[in-house]
């Protein structure tokens, strides 16, 4: 690696490298992360029937964002395949907004029974309608009292989050994954670019290694859950700083290539600092 980040390294040389380094890492981490996430489900799924799911804990919300990592993660796996880094930006948005939803949880007691509870206890709780008698489902009325809940936003998610890292990825990657999410014509551009494969890593490639440290994240925020058990929480947390170390140096090798710098790799890479690092 220290050859493949030198100086004075041959473009095609590196790219090559960096290729087959970044396709090494991520598909082992890739699958450790999934593996890791399955373990999670059968571990906490109390018996239950996984399709006669109902949420009513901590507990069983963990259970939400980890499924939907698994089937993002197995959907980017497909998308590089067929060089879509675009839709693998889109597709990992749902990642960062349920890390967001997980840092809330974990740093308000009462935020998921007062907050998201509501919108699934059809019993105490149901949603508003407009004037012209459609479902308003920005808004939860209390069927007994009457009293009205607003949605979360994720302005509210933003100001919840545990560190100046996660803010900041707020607008380095979120608001822009939003922009292939909805018609945005500042995401145009992107689309009738086209990467050079003997000087540029290819783009696919980036946006899993981005997705993937978001995942790890996510992973070490879900582990941190007081619902979680307390052996799953030692096991993903020993993956976690592994999975760290990996990504570390992943991103330290694409942050060599200062011709096609991308700040949100620094500020991962800044971020994945405050998990202690193991080999």
């Amino acid at each position: 690696m220290e050859e493949a980040i030198s100086d004075h390294v041959n473009s095609l040389h590196y790219v090559v490298y960096t290729n087959a380094f970044l396709e090494d890492k991520l598909g082992y981490i890739m699958d450790a992360l999934m593996a890791c996430l399955n373990d999670f489900i059968r571990r906490h799924s109390r018996e239950q029937i996984i399709r006669d799911f109902k949420m009513e804990t901590e507990q069983d919300y963990c259970l939400f964002p980890a499924v939907k990592t698994i089937k993002t993660l197995e959907s980017i796996i497909r998308l590089k395949e067929n060089n879509l880094p675009e839709c693998i930006y889109a597709l990992g948005r749902g990642i960062y907004e349920n890390y967001m939803y997980l840092c809330a949880i974990n740093g308000d007691r009462e935020f998921f029974e007062k907050r998201l509870l509501p919108r699934v206890d059809e019993e105490n709780y149901t949603f508003d309608t407009y004037p012209d008698g459609h479902i308003n489902y920005r808004r939860i009325i209390h069927k007994q009292t009457k009293h009205r809940l607003e949605e979360v936003k994720t302005s509210e998610l933003r100001k919840r989050l545990l560190c100046e890292e996660d803010r900041e990825l707020y607008h380095f990657f979120y608001a822009t994954a939003c922009q292939y999410v909805h018609v945005d014509v500042l995401s145009a551009k992107t689309y009738f670019g086209v990467s050079d494969p003997y000087d540029e890593v290819k783009p696919a490639l980036i946006a899993e290694l981005i997705i993937v440290v978001l995942a790890v994240l996510l992973l070490d925020q879900l582990r941190s859950n007081g619902s979680v058990k307390v052996q799953f929480q030692k096991d993903a947390e020993h993956l976690c700083k592994k999975l760290a170390g990996m990504l570390d140096m992943c991103l330290k090798l694409t942050l060599t290539d200062t011709e096609h710098s991308n700040a949100v790799l620094e500020l991962l890479r800044k971020r994945l600092g405050r998990i202690e690092l193991t080999e």
